[in-house]
């Protein structure tokens, strides 16, 4: 069994990933685990623990990820924090990698701040 963890976006509840997860499963045999957390109520440093437990309880010889957009970064953070980790890929969709101008300019726009929460602001 191939394992694919599913990291959502700002906003997003993981069930946006539905037909993603059809399709890896249907097509190409991939079981794909959705990672939830709340980037509007939690820092990244506690998103990351929560990620590392998830992929200690699949206790699978290699683990794939996939995130879209914020989710690419939690990965990213994930690896920072958390090298030593089974082999796999890693697939970003739409991740700000870099920086985002939308973000940093929603990011000095007080009302918005709050709903983008303390793991977008750092």
């Amino acid at each position: 069994m191939v394992h694919v963890v599913y990291v959502h976006g700002l906003w997003m509840p993981g069930q946006e990933s539905l037909i993603l997860r059809h399709r890896l499963s249907n097509e190409f045999g991939l079981t794909l685990q959705a990672f939830r957390y709340s980037a509007a109520l939690v820092h990244h440093e506690h998103i990351t623990e929560r990620l590392a437990s998830l992929v200690r309880e699949l206790e699978a010889p290699a683990v794939h990820f996939v995130g879209h957009s914020l989710g690419g970064l939690v990965i990213h953070r994930f690896f920072e924090r958390f090298p030593d980790q089974p082999p796999g890929r890693v697939v970003f969709l739409g991740t700000p990698c870099v920086a985002s101008r939308v973000a940093q300019r929603a990011g000095r726009f007080a009302p918005i701040a709050h709903l983008m929460g303390p793991s977008v602001a750092e």
